[in-house]
């Protein structure tokens, strides 16, 4: 009767559940069956929710903490991480997604799963909530990307906003959700949405590429595409988190270490550092490309409130200054419809730091408890570990007893728990649609397409490479040829090692010879034999210090040579880094042995951020580009810039000073254009949209439009304004339009506004008949079409649009201060490259003509002379001719190289012959000064 009973029950859960879906709109849906949800649930059930957590290693078995965590406690999710070791360096991607289920079979089976029916009437079954499961992918490999291998290598967030292009962020972006919800990951960490004013502060050495750069505009563009992207791609089951909330980009220190401080007013960052929060935020962007929760981060704000001498607490603390920011219109419907807040980890040094500078004394549950008052939803928790105890699963359960005993003892406390988790419930409801285990399971397909879009990649990599010095007007000047084929090339890489896990076996995202192999694949003798492979030669930044540190060392003999005959010197860099002494290789070459580098081509790609060289070191290298990435597809790319078949077509995304690159100024509109204007005209009868006059043309042009009178209103439209790279101005540019009346000599009304989407409107009210001339201005660009609007007093009306001449004088334009840079000698021969031997096809082709020469030489002495032995002399001095010569033409000596480029394997062949008829040659000479002189001896009998 019992298990009757218990089926009972479930039956009618179900048919109220299936009511309120039939009957209600998909918010209001999934808001009352949340609400369903958390009546159901324990309080013990709504404190888990609070917590997603780290756990250390992949045994997620019946023993493990973390399953302890989620069937006792009903933790809320789980983060992934690469360095408390849940991936495996063996089919990662396999292992991760059988490990995900398994943590979701968990909560499903000590939920509702395998029921005793027998007893199900005595036991509480908890309610069957999915697990948050997180991932932070940020893209660019170690250490931003958890998982190394398996999934598509995406470009860094620094690639992405050198390209100006929303489309390929939202083309990763869906990549990235496709290959996620594959996996069964339902929470994306990411991505950041820093603005790095500057590229030079300490959070700016920190971030990295891992940011789209310094506009804020742009920032929140790419932002909007890329989550957008996720949302699309993973069919809307995979939720982002929008990350280092309020923004870290101008703070003065790395905020892992240390909870780092920024200098600004609430009405400041509002300005720089909250704009892209606010795009993605916004209720006017599309639901794709609103994030479904934010990440606070751990930092503090001196003179937030105006006061100067006034320092917050870590925002993610301050409940004052957090709900100021929240209140604030762009954030209050986004919070108000749903958006999650989740707290940074509670565990990491800076917390512990800030806390107890002695990191002796920490207090975790009061932590997490003053975390969640300041107004987070979610706690996220690693390595969270109190003073005194064991380790974390001991301080979680600590944790969560103080929650579930404050949640009874005090109702103001209890509520707060119940909006957070109310909120938490309609989030996952979102990405699965109804609590089924089936909807969870759904995820779980086949991994055979991860990692198999790399086509959009390269795409994003050609388009992202970047002309840092000099600019690309004057590449041809400076670089007017690529290598030529018999010019020798050394490479020297900032290579990296890395693991998946501790114990894995250690790896590399770019290897020593990856430039090199790109090189050979596109341009060797397989691929147009433009490059030949025994003049290439490959080290890695940590050879090139010990060369440095030991040049007598043997061992480093081959770099000497390669490095003294190479006519090409190039180097791949990533960052300073103390802990990586190699990564001060260039430098400490271009300040304490520049002489190696004496009268050779010095070509720099950046992997990292642009920041490497100063304005001196950039002062000493041939060219200096950016790739923002040291993925493969990108150092692809950068053999195509050596070899001149791509013209970098990327803009630095942030201020570089190096370079006075200056990006406000950049991002403002390019004074050399003239910005275009029309009339858009109401549609009356048909009640459709404006339409716009005719686009306008270099001569004066008239067009009748519909009639005008006194005290109608008109609306002037620009087309798109561009900046000074040619994109479009970022939204909220000042456009001011001009109108003068017939007769007055000046501007007699002005009206500024702003361009949305590069353009700009503006509603005139007509207060007079007469001829109207209209004009515009969006600083530095101060030429535009005008508009010659004539109304007459009947109400007639015409319009003349033109385009004027542009003035003499041209309009300075800001551009990146050229920097002195190596100024090429054009000679009649190029210096000839004494490095490696030729190739092996070479080779063989040699030694089979010279086989086949010696051949015939012998049997033309055997016959002539007689004798087997002046036969074999004269085949053998042949031999020696052909040998002598073709290594005289391989070694590069004098006098060769300017042939062989003019004639190639021709003028060798033609060589060989000669070397062999000069050996025969001696080899007659001899015989007639020996045997010739008494021929009866040597002839046969």
């Amino acid at each position: 009767m019992t298990s009757k009973l218990w089926i009972w029950r479930v039956l009618m859960t179900i048919s109220v559940i299936f009511a309120a879906v039939c009957t209600m709109p998909a918010q209001a849906q999934t808001t009352n069956v949340a609400e369903s949800l958390l009546a159901a649930m324990t309080p013990a059930e709504r404190i888990g929710q609070l917590f997603i957590v780290g756990f250390e290693g992949t045994d997620v078995s019946e023993e493990s903490q973390i399953y302890d965590a989620i069937t006792e406690y009903h933790v809320g999710g789980v983060v992934l991480l690469a360095e408390n070791n849940n991936f495996a360096s063996e089919n990662t991607i396999e292992q991760a997604q059988g490990m995900i289920q398994a943590l979701q079979d968990a909560e499903w089976r000590t939920s509702s799963g395998d029921i005793n029916l027998e007893t199900a009437a005595s036991t509480a079954f908890p309610a069957y909530v999915p697990l948050f499961i997180g991932l932070k992918q940020i893209g660019n490999g170690f250490p931003e990307d958890q998982i190394l291998s398996g999934l598509t290598p995406l470009p860094s967030q620094m690639a992405m906003g050198a390209t100006w292009n929303v489309d390929y962020a939202n083309d990763a972006g869906a990549i990235l959700g496709e290959e996620l919800n594959t996996m069964g990951i339902n929470l994306y960490l990411g991505p950041n949405l820093d603005v790095l004013e500057t590229a030079s502060n300490a959070a700016a050495i920190a971030l990295s590429v891992n940011a789209y750069g310094g506009d804020p505009f742009w920032v929140g563009e790419m932002g909007q595409a890329f989550i957008s992207g996720i949302h699309t791609g993973s069919e809307n089951r995979v939720l982002v988190v929008a990350q280092n909330f309020p923004g870290t980009g101008s703070s003065d220190r790395f905020p892992d270490s240390e909870v780092a401080t920024v200098r600004k007013s609430i009405e400041q960052l509002k300005q720089i550092e909250l704009a892209p929060y606010f795009a993605v935020t916004s209720p006017e962007a599309e639901d794709a490309a609103q994030a479904d929760a934010l990440m606070v981060e751990h930092i503090r704000y001196q003179g937030f409130q105006g006061n100067i001498r006034e320092t917050t607490r870590p925002i993610s603390f301050d409940p004052s200054a957090l709900q100021e920011i929240m209140a604030l219109p762009e954030f209050a419907a986004w919070k108000e419809g749903g958006g999650i807040l989740i707290s940074d980890n509670l565990g990491s040094a800076a917390i512990r730091r800030f806390f107890d500078p002695n990191e002796i004394n920490f207090e975790a549950p009061q932590v997490a408890r003053n975390a969640f008052l300041a107004g987070n939803d979610i706690l996220y928790l690693n390595d969270f570990v109190a003073s005194g105890d064991v380790d974390a699963y001991t301080t979680l359960v600590d944790t969560m007893s103080l929650f579930l005993q404050k949640y009874r003892e005090d109702s103001a406390f209890a509520q707060r728990v119940d909006a957070s988790v109310l909120k938490i419930l309609n989030a996952k409801l979102k990405a699965y649609g109804a609590f089924e285990f089936s909807n969870v399971v759904k995820a779980f397909e086949s991994t055979i397409t991860i990692g198999q879009s790399q086509s959009v990649i390269s795409q994003i990599a050609q388009s992202a490479v970047t002309s840092i010095n000099p600019s690309t007007q004057e590449l041809d000047a400076v670089l007017p040829s690529p290598p030529q084929r018999y010019e020798g090339i050394i490479t020297f890489t900032d290579v990296r090692a890395v693991s998946q896990c501790q114990g894995c076996p250690v790896t590399r995202i770019v290897d020593a010879k990856t430039f090199e192999n790109a090189l050979v694949n596109l341009y060797g003798p397989q691929a147009g034999n433009q490059i030949l492979p025994g003049y290439l030669s490959s080290y890695s930044f940590s050879q090139l210090v010990d060369f440095l540190d030991n040049v007598e060392n043997p061992a480093n003999e081959f770099l000497s040579t390669n490095l003294q005959e190479a006519r090409w010197v190039v180097f791949n860099t990533l960052d300073v880094n103390p802990a990586q002494p190699g990564s001060y290789a260039l430098q400490r070459v271009l300040e304490e042995r520049p002489e190696l580098l004496k009268d050779k081509k010095v070509i720099v790609f950046a992997m990292g951020l642009p920041t490497y060289l100063d304005s001196t070191d950039i002062s000493k290298v041939t060219a200096y580009y950016a790739l923002y990435s040291q993925m493969s597809p990108f150092l692809d790319v950068a053999a195509r810039v050596l070899m001149q078949e791509l013209v970098p077509p990327g803009a630095l995304p942030i201020s570089l000073s190096s370079v006075g690159y200056d990006l406000i100024s950049m991002t403002a509109p390019d004074p050399d254009q003239v910005i275009k204007l029309s009339l858009l005209l109401p549609n009356e009868d048909t009640g459709e949209e404006p339409t716009e006059t005719p686009s306008l043309t270099q001569t004066p042009e008239s067009a009748p439009v519909n009639s005008f009178n006194v005290g109608d209103t008109i609306t002037i439209k620009t087309g798109q304004i561009y900046d000074h790279n040619r994109n479009v101005v970022p939204d909220d540019t000042i456009v001011r339009f001009n109108f003068r009346i017939s007769g007055e000599p000046e501007v007699t009304q002005q009206f500024e506004t702003t361009t949305a989407d590069g353009v700009a409107y503006f509603n005139y009210l007509i207060e007079a008949a007469g001829n109207l001339e209209i004009s515009a201005v969006s600083e530095p660009a101060t030429q535009s079409e005008i508009l010659q609007i004539s109304i007459s007093t009947d109400g007639s009306t015409t319009v003349f649009a033109y385009t004027p001449t542009p003035r003499n004088t041209p309009t300075p334009t800001v551009t990146m201060t050229p920097v002195p840079t190596e100024t090429p000698t054009p000679t009649s021969i190029p210096e000839p490259v004494r490095n490696s031997f030729p190739t092996l096809g070479e080779w063989a082709l040699g030694l089979i003509i010279m086989a086949v020469g010696a051949a015939l030489t012998y049997f033309i002495g055997f016959y002539w002379w007689g004798t087997p032995r002046w036969a074999l002399r004269s085949a053998m001095c042949s031999l020696i001719g052909g040998l002598l010569t073709y290594s005289y033409l391989n070694l590069g000596l004098e006098g060769t190289q300017y042939w062989i480029e003019q004639s190639g394997t021709a003028f060798v062949i033609e060589m060989i012959v000669v070397g062999l008829l000069m050996g025969w040659i001696v080899a007659l000479i001899w015989w007639v000064r020996t045997a010739g002189r008494y021929p009866s001896r040597n002839r046969r009998k």
